[in-house]
């Protein structure tokens, strides 16, 4: 075995199980407006 191999020997490098929960939100759009008009308005939901 190489030296660098000795150094590392028995690291685990395997992945492990995790959970990531994402949430989206946005604020609801307007009757009386398009998407863009809400956009606009609000200031959220165009993704900079």
């Amino acid at each position: 075995m190489s030296k660098l191999g000795r150094k590392y020997n028995g690291c685990r490098l395997g992945l492990k199980p995790a959970y990531e929960p994402i949430i989206l939100i946005q604020k609801p759009i307007n009757k009386n407006l398009t998407a863009v008009q809400n956009i606009i308005k609000y200031g959220v939901g165009g993704g900079d």
